[in-house]
């Protein structure tokens, strides 16, 4: 391969995954969590702010992979081809690594790669932290074995929380 064909094809990887990555970096992750996990029986899938955080960044490194594949030098291309590789690793944990899945039949929370079911059979009371000031809606699980985890809910999903609190309802969890 001839160098201008190499420095091309390297320049228009850099605009185009640029571009789209910035784009990707504010609705990527929510609607692919979006399209992975919403079915029939899905009642809220939320995508924490962190992962497009992690998404741009994973970008930035892209960029600068295309970046070091372009210069000349040896050393550039053997550091582009490790940022590029970097990059990857970065956008898939981003992107698989974290989420909150609340369904009919369980909960959800996968957080730094460690996926928590619990069944609503297990939950033994809820208590809603209710700070009017935020944008985001907390409730305390607390299970019958003791284990107490946080459920993070925008209020933009205002009828999927009034749905959780029928779930509560549904099978007689303690409510505060």
């Amino acid at each position: 391969m001839r160098q201008i064909d190499r420095d091309t094809y390297w320049l228009v990887l850099l605009i185009i995954g640029g571009l789209s990555g910035l784009i990707s970096s504010f609705i990527g992750p929510n609607l692919l969590h979006f399209l992975m996990f919403q079915s029939g029986d899905t009642i809220l899938v939320q995508t924490p702010f962190l992962t497009n955080i992690l998404t741009f960044i994973a970008t930035g490194i892209f960029v600068m992979a295309c970046i070091g594949m372009i210069l000349e030098r040896k050393i550039w291309t053997y550091a582009g081809t490790l940022l590029l590789v970097v990059s990857i690793a970065i956008g898939c944990y981003a992107n698989l690594g974290y989420y909150t899945l609340v369904s009919y039949n369980d909960i959800t929370i996968k957080n730094h790669m460690l996926e928590e079911k619990y069944n609503w059979e297990e939950i033994e009371e809820a208590k809603v932290i209710d700070n009017t000031n935020e944008s985001i809606k907390k409730i305390q699980l607390t299970f019958k074995n003791g284990k107490e985890e946080l459920l993070e809910i925008n209020r933009v999903h205002a009828s999927e929380i009034r749905t959780i609190r029928n779930m509560f309802l549904h099978y007689n969890i303690k409510l505060n």
